[in-house]
């Protein structure tokens, strides 16, 4: 470990929201629902789009487009790609500042909304155009993977913590804030803040106002937008608190908080 590294928020982030495991687990269930390895894959809000980059490692055959329309996530994403990736690499990944409302081609074997990312769209309708779009740039057997959040701990007021090591002389506390949440629009606003060295560095470095939208719901607006089915993926039961990977299932733990996929299935 280095004695020290050069801080921003955008890698802070990779380094406490996000894994390169990630993309092995859900590589996994992608390919049990789909009875085949998925070539090609569109990461939509990809932001710095680590998953993409993780990706196109992981296969000579896999290739990758992202989609978001925040340019400062974006040019720290490639300037990584620039020192992660071979070239080979790279000509399989392509980024674009662009709506992930969109259609988009060639089509992709499969699409992944990580990080409850959809949860930005407020409205019925807008999420039902999403997911139409969505559902026009797959493979005809292709799959929309999205991350969901839910539980009375995902609503409550409160602040979590984390601390972790970035070199020797650097410890990050990452600090997940849930702000308020409205019951009748099932609206709720969150933000992450980092401390350095129990010095607070950034302040609600990002910040989100979101729509909870809840398991069935999805599932509804996925049929109403031309999928032929859905899976949900819930946590296997576990020891403890920790979890032992997803499943597909049609019950799930009433958790005081939980995480779950689903996944539409063109």
């Amino acid at each position: 470990m280095n004695k020290s590294v050069t801080l921003n928020p955008f890698f802070l982030y990779e380094q406490s929201v996000q894994t390169t495991a990630d993309v092995d687990y859900l590589l996994e269930m992608a390919i049990t629902v789909m009875g085949r390895v998925p070539l090609s894959l569109r990461e939509d809000f990809c932001g710095t789009h680590l998953f993409a980059r993780e990706y196109v490692k992981r296969d000579p055959r896999f290739k990758a487009i992202g989609l978001d329309l925040d340019p400062l996530s974006i040019k720290y994403g490639t300037s990584q790609a620039k020192k992660d990736l071979t070239p080979e690499e790279r000509k399989r990944l392509k980024i674009y500042k662009k709506n992930v409302i969109s259609v988009t081609k060639p089509k992709s074997d499969w699409i992944v909304a990580c990080n409850f990312s959809f949860y930005i769209f407020h409205e019925r309708d807008t999420l039902v155009e999403y997911f139409k779009k969505a559902h026009q740039s797959l493979t005809k057997d292709g799959i929309f993977m999205l991350e969901l959040g839910g539980g009375s701990g995902f609503l409550e007021r409160l602040t979590d913590r984390r601390v972790f090591k970035v070199s020797q002389t650097q410890k990050v506390t990452y600090l997940w804030h849930q702000l308020d949440f409205n019951p009748v629009k099932r609206q709720g606003h969150y933000a992450i803040s980092f401390k350095v060295n129990d010095v607070l560095k950034y302040k609600h470095a990002f910040k989100y106002d979101w729509r909870v939208w809840t398991i069935p719901e999805v599932r509804d607006v996925l049929k109403d937008a031309g999928f032929s089915r859905s899976v949900v993926l819930v946590e296997k039961a576990a020891k403890g608190r920790s979890s032992e990977g997803y499943e597909i299932s049609e019950e799930g733990d009433h958790d005081h908080s939980w995480i779950s996929y689903v996944v539409g299935i063109r």
